[in-house]
């Protein structure tokens, strides 16, 4: 997504509006003493994009509308009067578009971000979907209640709300969702599809393979070989010196022949202690459960003396007992993977002692056609030399055609298992196992925690503990202190950080194509300049880095752009001081 413009149009021949103002590729600074238009122009940015909002009545009595035009997968030029309740239109190319609603507009715009518009429960138990009200407050922080929390909004109506808006953004499985039972069966299904895919690409991969162990490195090799037949091939069609050409290809041959022989015994021998250690580590799982096995005999030998348990199921081993149980099937089921591993490496082996003959065959036929080569007539050698070389351009050909197949399949495996994946801990969430089993998500969590730590310390914060969690809802915990306990300029320090943070993951996942942030007056006064101003550059470097575009309003601090950058300053002076909007004989 792209901010392009935004322009105010004026109520009357005597009212306010503005020209046109492009927004920065980066950096847009609005930047203008107090009380010269800076919230009003921020927030219409966030009203033309369904937010709902308050307007004094000097803006309700001279402006009508306000257009915001940007890109999201197409051009798109919106307009919303102040006028109406709800009343925007959208300029398409195929047309122009009408909402009078906040959901249909939302579930317009929520599509073409990428973000899933899928039914969730609100407080009330009912079905509700996710509004751009609700969604906004990520992304934008108003200027009087915006740096109170890390989440302000005036609409609170989902369950977990804020969790589920942070999961939608980042890809995750919601938390609530209405149709849980129909959902857990289209989980299911897609999964039970997912599963055979994985099991077809496997099989189809492993029929190509054979049992062979290949480095896919070989790709390459393979192809500097094939080069190599080629420029031999060449020279021999322009050769006069049919014999001595024949003998020098023949030695070429003899070379890569050597080097193939050498390449199967080594592969021969690690897989051949490979082998060996399995062995080795099932002999130690085996005893190990044995020994399991025997302190499982001799807590039932004490459960059965009736001083240590009156009672049957006294409950005094129980604990043990079921430690004994998990073990022992985790044990049994490294066992069940080894022997698998076992299975594998010796249908290898076999593979290779099958190459290893082959390759001797061959080295052994080049070695005497080598040694006859003195003896044969030179015409005789030459056909016979380029029918070789032919030969073992066509099988290295194959060969290379078969393993760059192998590679693709292999690609394609890794998509379907990634999404396997997904769909395994999304069947998961849907059952209630929402968190302990998605590594995925307990990792976006450490990486959420670093960057927030990341970025208070960008801004020199001194009063907030470093070690703190994240709950369901990625809420801060600091331990005993809530975050209500925070106050002034670390509270806001804080709130920073986390929408900095938050934004940099947005930004480097690239779930959605929501790619802006937008600050209204972040109370500079409370922070040192020097360190807003490492805020900004640091910010700057990342959308510079990943794409995106910040847009921030200022008083005091004053930000040196770069390319990219563009700053909005008051232009109108027929007030008391420049504003942003002004009558339209200025405009």
């Amino acid at each position: 997504m792209k901010l392009i413009s935004l322009k105010i149009h004026q109520k009357s021949s005597q009212g306010w509006g503005t020209k046109e103002l492009y927004f920065g590729e980066r950096i847009t600074q609005i930047y203008g003493p107090n009380e010269s238009g800076k919230t009003p122009l921020v927030l219409l940015i966030m009203y033309c994009l369904g937010l709902p909002a308050e307007f004094r009545n000097d803006i309700l009595n001279n402006c009508s509308a306000a257009t915001l035009k940007l890109e999201l997968t197409q051009k798109l030029s919106i307009t919303r009067r102040l006028d109406r309740d709800f009343h925007i239109t959208v300029e398409v190319d195929s047309g122009i578009l009408s909402f009078v609603d906040e959901l249909e507009f939302s579930q317009f715009l929520l599509e073409k971000t990428g973000i899933p518009t899928t039914r969730l429960t609100s407080k009330s138990g009912l079905p509700t979907h996710i509004y751009l009200s609700t969604l906004w407050p990520i992304f934008y922080l108003e200027q009087d209640k915006g740096y109170t929390s890390t989440y302000v909004t005036k609409n609170n109506f989902i369950q977990n709300q804020q969790g589920e808006i942070i999961r939608s953004l980042m890809g995750f499985p919601e938390i609530n969702p209405y149709d849980k039972r129909k959902k857990l069966i289209e989980a299911q299904q897609k999964l039970k599809v997912l599963d055979e895919l994985v099991h077809q690409k496997k099989q189809f991969i492993s029929s190509l393979q054979g049992a062979e162990i290949k480095s896919y490195n070989d790709i390459k090799k393979l192809g500097m070989e094939i080069e190599q037949l080629s420029l031999e091939m060449e020279s021999l069609k322009n050769s006069k010196h049919h014999k001595t050409d024949a003998i020098n290809s023949l030695e070429i041959l003899i070379q890569q022949a050597n080097k193939e022989v050498s390449t199967t015994n080594n592969n021969y021998s690690e897989t051949k202690a490979w082998l060996d250690g399995l062995a080795k580590i099932e002999h130690k799982i085996e005893t190990e459960i044995d020994t399991l096995s025997l302190n499982e005999d001799a807590r039932r030998v004490f459960s059965s003396f009736a001083d240590i348990c009156a009672q049957p199921g006294c409950g005094l081993f129980l604990a043990s007992s079921e430690t004994y149980g998990k073990n022992l099937l985790y044990l049994r089921d490294q066992l069940k993977d080894l022997e698998s591993s076992r299975q594998r490496a010796q249908l290898q082996l076999l593979e290779l002692e099958r190459t290893q003959k082959a390759n001797n065959q061959r080295l052994t036929n080049l070695t005497s056609h080598r040694e006859k080569a003195n003896d044969d007539s030179s015409i005789e050698l030459f056909v016979e030399t380029v029918s070789r070389v032919t030969s073992e351009m066509v099988d290295k050909r194959l060969e290379k055609s078969k393993l760059e197949k192998i590679s693709l399949l292999e690609e394609e495996l890794l998509k379907i298992s990634i999404d396997r994946e997904r769909a395994i801990l999304n069947e998961s969430a849907l059952r209630g196992s929402r968190e302990a089993g998605d590594p995925e998500l307990l990792r976006f969590k450490m990486d959420f925690i670093k960057k927030i730590q990341k970025w208070l310390q960008i801004l020199e914060t001194r009063n907030v503990p470093k070690n703190f969690t994240l709950d369901s809802e990625f809420k801060l915990n600091f331990g005993t202190e809530r975050f209500e306990s925070f106050h002034g300029t670390s509270r806001l320090k804080i709130v920073l950080s986390y929408h900095a943070a938050l934004y940099e993951l947005v930004l480097e996942k690239k779930s959605t194509e929501l790619n802006f942030l937008i600050f209204d007056t972040p109370k500079q006064h409370e922070i040192s300049e020097t360190a807003f101003d490492n805020f900004i550059k640091n910010l700057r470097q990342i959308v510079e880095t990943q794409g995106g575009q910040v847009i921030f309003s200022s008083t005091s601090y004053k930000y040196e752009g770069r390319d990219g950058d563009i700053d909005w300053l008051p232009t109108y002076e027929e007030f008391e001081q420049p504003m942003f909007m002004g009558k339209p004989v200025q405009i």
